[in-house]
């Protein structure tokens, strides 16, 4: 869990808005409510990181460096959705 909170990630493209984040308190309750470590990983990447559910959808282990602590991220609509 460490590490995905750890992640850093690289905005590439300009933020046309902002919208309302929730607080520190309210990510830890979120998080301690999932039952599986694969629910953590999912709902800290989606709350610590901004990812859309799209985006986690698509991730692939090969998208994440963990001796760098980065992650690529294919937003939404940017690239087709891996075939699987």
């Amino acid at each position: 869990m460490k590490d995905v909170v750890a992640i850093k990630t690289k905005n590439v493209s300009r933020q046309l808005y902002y919208k309302e984040s929730l607080t520190l308190k309210q990510r830890t309750q979120m998080i301690n409510c999932c039952a599986t470590s694969r629910e953590k990983a999912i709902v800290s990447l989606m709350a610590y990181n901004g990812l859309r559910p799209v985006e986690v959808q698509r991730l692939l282990l090969t998208d994440v460096d963990f001796r760098k602590s980065v992650i690529s991220i294919w937003g939404k609509g940017k690239a087709p959705a891996p075939k699987r």
